[in-house]
């Protein structure tokens, strides 16, 4: 099978599991594979039957990424995809990737917008794991490309990926600091389909046009999205987050009283204490959470003086609703701007912003 180069950091003395372990393990996770397992090339469709053909010319490509850049030599056929993200810009390329993460919160561990008009049935799901499943099991799969672009930015576990000669791409620029735009793009052109890229985008883009033409009263409206603790909450304070940018796209702000809050996560998140939540103030919040902290934010006197939760633009959204807001998708956007539709409604007929 064809395999690509990647260079990079490397750390002095890795190497991989004993041959013997592979090799059990390959059977195993084969076993587990079904029909999605190693012996099946990665589907290649449109959604509608017809064939997308991969550009061989554009081959051998080079990336580069957040550890160095990578080689792809051919036409990758045998796809392996560990963040949401990237798993959905596949299946939007028309590809179906040999494995992709779960949905913890559906029953049949996909997520709606992914299945919908697809049969998935014979991929393996894996657990959505920051650091990475283990590389035996990916082996087993036998990849051409491993896609890890808002995976992980664990350098160890794509260290192990290049020992086993596999190419991967981990996130471009950093951990989810890649636009969906940007990794569409970045994976077309891994995937051969480059030509394909700007169609799917726009798509996507046409859905957040269409909100912001019907609710022209949400620009320039402030807005908290959180994740409730039992001792406080997580909330977006950088419009350079992904849920940051997903909601200005939109038209909205985030909310001035958090902007002003120093940092204290890479990702563009401070975390408030019970004491703090007088910062949430916006025209319109959203939160989620387990239900035990969730409760215990909600039932805090300065949770419920915040403006959004008097007037009524308060939201309480549920975990599928929360990994397609956390890492927006070419699929995943027209999902999430429904499910937030009804609150933004009642934000935009609020009265005009002041100024």
């Amino acid at each position: 099978m064809s395999r690509g180069r990647a260079t990079g950091r490397r750390a002095t003395g890795r190497r991989v599991a004993a041959l013997g372990v592979t090799l059990a393990l390959v059977a195993t996770a084969a076993a587990c594979a079904g029909d999605g397992g190693g012996d099946a090339d990665t589907s290649r469709t449109d959604g509608t039957g017809a064939s997308v053909e991969q550009d061989a010319s554009a081959f051998p490509v080079t990336i580069d990424h957040m550890f160095g850049r990578v080689t792809i030599e051919a036409p990758p056929r045998r796809i392996v995809a560990l963040g949401m993200t990237e798993q959905d810009i596949a299946l939007a390329l028309g590809f179906t990737p040999l494995a992709m993460v779960a949905n913890p919160y559906s029953d049949d561990g996909l997520f709606p917008w992914a299945s919908e008009g697809r049969d998935l049935s014979g991929v393996e799901l894996v657990p959505i794991d920051l650091d990475g499943p283990s590389i035996e099991r990916l082996a087993a799969l036998e990849p051409d490309l491993v896609l890890a672009t808002t995976a992980s930015g664990n350098e160890a576990m794509y260290e192990e990926v290049v020992d086993y000669g596999v190419p991967i791409l981990p996130p471009i620029t950093g951990p989810m600091a890649d636009s969906w735009q940007d990794l569409t793009r970045v994976i077309a052109r891994a995937l051969g389909v480059e030509d394909l890229a700007d169609g799917v985008i726009a798509e996507a883009e046409a859905a957040i046009d269409g909100l912001r033409t019907d609710l022209p009263g949400i620009e320039g409206r402030s807005f908290t999205v959180g994740v409730a603790r039992t001792n406080g909450v997580r909330v977006v304070n950088r419009p350079t987050d992904a849920v940051g940018r997903f909601f200005a796209s939109l038209g909205m702000v985030v909310a001035p009283g958090l902007e002003t809050v120093e940092n204290d996560t890479a990702v563009g998140a401070v975390d408030l204490s019970l004491e703090r939540l007088d910062l949430m103030e916006a025209d319109a919040l959203f939160m989620t959470g387990e239900d035990e902290a969730v409760g215990i934010v909600e039932g805090s006197p300065l949770f419920g003086g915040l403006r959004a939760v008097e007037q009524g633009t308060y939201l309480r959204y549920e975990g599928t609703t929360a990994y397609g807001l956390r890492a927006p998708t070419p699929l995943s956007v027209p999902y999430v701007l429904d499910q937030i539709r009804p609150t933004l409604e009642r934000v935009a007929s609020l009265p005009p912003v002041a100024g």
